[in-house]
């Protein structure tokens, strides 16, 4: 189960100080697989793997305002970050616009935000214990 958590998360060295992942996306990560393993579909959204979030960050160097994103996941051309500060916020980068943009999404928090996706694609909504 540790293989699978760390292989969608970012090195801690690459991390702005403080940020830990959100343990609800911990604990969804998990279930995804189990999802996808069992149905052959998950939630839709690509979660990114390590060396993709490690090839991200070390891009956003060039651009301040990236350096506090953490991409997790993507969808189309979206790209969702968590918030590097420590907050649940959860933004989206159009990989279309030009010049790039983050717009900060309306949810509270992942668990909000994963159970928007699942319904959206016919899924029902994540209940964990």
């Amino acid at each position: 189960m540790n293989e699978i958590k760390d292989k969608y998360k970012c090195p801690k060295e690459l991390l702005p100080e403080g940020f830990n992942y959100p343990k609800r996306y911990i604990d969804y990560i998990k279930l995804d697989n189990e999802e996808f393993d069992l149905n052959g579909f998950s939630s839709s959204i690509a979660f990114l793997w390590d060396k993709e979030i490690k090839s991200f960050l070390e891009e956003a160097k060039q651009a301040s305002w990236l350096k506090k994103l953490i991409p997790f996941g993507s969808l189309e051309d979206e790209l969702f970050c968590f918030a590097g500060d420590g907050s649940e916020k959860i933004y989206v980068i159009d990989l279309g616009d030009s010049p790039l943009k983050a717009h900060v999404l309306p949810y509270q928090n992942f668990y909000e935000f994963i159970n928007v996706i699942r319904v959206a694609n016919g899924l029902e909504p994540w209940n964990p214990l």
